[in-house]
């Protein structure tokens, strides 16, 4: 079965409500078409080679077969270039790989800044277009996956090779020019251009394009030609265009905060839709790659989650070996057992119950924030000063009367098969948390029956009280929740520790 991708149909709004496809999305899951079943996956991935249609669209008219016979409710498009036209190798400069994971190319990697690849890309992206709006599609798309196509998929050239006078030029064929920023920043525009122009200027119904959120502020803040002024930025935030990422993880790494920000920009504010792909599965793993992880997989992948709906993500993406370990409590076929199967299931459905509300307090099925303060090196970015705990609707007033727990600091915060323990906050005996609820959610809840849902470390002998309602320590040392059945639900909402420390990881707010 092919790999199959979500991809949205629709005109792109200013979104004025969270769209009805929000959810997750399976991806990379070739040999484990069983995770389609799982209750909470809205679509898959149609994703596909230049190589393999850029003479034949068969094989995407099969991918989309499939999807629908697999009854998803919609399905991503992508053109990948990990294997490229075979022929471009007779007109185009080129070096052997040196090295990159995603190249898989024999012959090597071509010189993508050359006029004749920029030629024969374009068109291939136009004729892509044109099948797509032409062919009777078996499967409603959510929408298209720009990708630039340069190197494999999502890599650049190296600093080895800038210089044209190291690639091998063809017989017949003429050398590029040296690589330089402005080469690249003019490159990616014009592949951008070239998706809005066949994708979306002219077209009657035109599809959601992601673009990669790693788009430089020099393009951002430019011109769309044709456009009568309007700069990139301002697609964005008419909702003609949308975001996403393929590096999705807790946190951000060193130097990738900006990606996040963009999310937050756009995203958390219900100016446009947003799409996130994880970095790698929860173990770490990626293209033969293997990622340190300092969490256990279930906290990995759960505060992965958290992350996403914190920063506005509309259709979360999720690894095949994940969901595998949600459907079979296995990973690559080594059983994990029933205790990593169920943390992995409860945080999928958390996430599906979430998913693209956080523009929409007044719609949302809840409010909720999951307490958090890093220690990691990108603690003094401007991400930092915005972030701290993951939240929707809720947020803490009075940060600094609580103690910020992390993992790597503190050791294990409970137990590691269970999926809350990587960030806490513990309030010392007799101090009080503030929590202020958005005022559209409390309107909102207190049509319905409002429920206070709190998950505190059980962790030695004493108390905890909120909205009246004490709760009472035994010593397990096990993540709990307590469940408050609230009679109206009011903006403001006190957690006090009574008379030992207490260590909390979420309030929620359900109806």
């Amino acid at each position: 079965m092919r790999i199959l991708a979500a991809f949205i149909l629709l005109a792109l709004p200013c979104v004025a409500q969270r769209p009805a496809n929000a959810g997750l999305y399976a991806i990379w899951y070739t040999n484990h078409p069983e995770v389609l079943k799982l209750p909470y996956i809205k679509g898959g991935q149609a994703a596909l080679q230049w190589a393999e249609l850029d003479r034949n669209f068969a094989p995407l008219d099969q991918a989309l077969a499939e999807a629908a016979a697999a009854g998803l409710q919609s399905v991503t498009v992508q053109a990948n270039a990990n294997l490229k036209p075979a022929d471009l190798f007779k007109k185009i400069p080129s070096v052997p790989n040196w090295g990159d994971v995603q190249v898989r190319d024999k012959q090597g990697v071509l010189m993508y800044w050359h006029p004749v690849f920029i030629s024969a890309y374009t068109a291939f992206i136009q004729r892509f277009a044109d099948h797509i709006y032409s062919a009777q599609l078996p499967a409603k798309i959510l929408g298209v996956r720009q990708n630039f196509d340069a190197v494999g998929t999502e890599h650049s050239v190296t600093p080895p090779f800038r210089s044209a006078a190291k690639w091998n030029v063809p017989p017949g064929a003429s050398n590029g020019p040296d690589w330089s920023p402005e080469i690249e920043d003019a490159y990616r525009k014009t592949v951008i251009d070239t998706y809005i122009r066949a994708f979306v200027t002219g077209r009657s119904h035109p599809l959601t394009i992601f673009v990669r959120n790693n788009l430089p502020d020099s393009i951002r803040n430019s011109e769309v030609p044709g456009s009568g002024g309007a700069h990139y930025s301002d697609y964005f935030r008419a909702g003609k265009l949308a975001w996403f990422h393929t590096g999705s993880e807790m946190e951000p790494r060193r130097g990738g905060a900006k990606a996040y920000e963009t999310f937050l920009d756009y995203c958390r504010t219900g100016q446009t839709l947003g799409y996130a792909e994880p970095f790698a599965d929860a173990w770490g793993l990626h293209a033969g790659i293997t990622d340190p992880r300092w969490v256990s997989p279930p906290q990995w992948n759960y505060w992965r989650l958290l992350s996403d709906l914190h920063v506005g993500i509309t259709y979360i993406a999720l690894y095949g070996n994940d969901l595998i370990v949600a459907a079979s409590g296995s990973h690559l076929g080594k059983d994990v057992g029933p205790d990593y199967q169920a943390e992995f299931n409860r945080a999928f459905e958390f996430a599906a119950k979430y998913a693209g509300y956080a523009p929409y307090p007044a719609q949302s099925p809840g409010a909720w924030i999951a307490f958090r303060q890093s220690v990691s090196e990108f603690a003094q970015s401007d991400y930092a000063t915005r972030v701290t705990d993951y939240s929707m609707h809720i947020m803490l007033e009075n940060p600094r009367d609580t103690i910020a727990l992390d993992a790597r600091k503190d050791g294990p915060i409970g137990p590691e098969r269970q999926r809350f323990g990587a960030w806490a906050r513990r309030l010392n005996a007799g101090a009080t948390m503030r929590l202020r609820i958005d005022p559209k959610f409390v309107a909102h809840a207190n049509t319905g029956h409002p429920q206070l849902r709190v998950t505190y470390l059980d962790a030695g002998e004493g108390a905890f009280q909120v909205a009246s309602h004490e709760t009472r320590l035994t010593g397990t040392n096990e993540w709990k929740t307590a469940v408050i059945p609230l009679t109206r639900l009011d903006s403001d909402l006190r957690i006090q520790a009574t008379d030992v420390a207490v260590t909390f990881h979420m309030v929620e707010v359900t109806m």
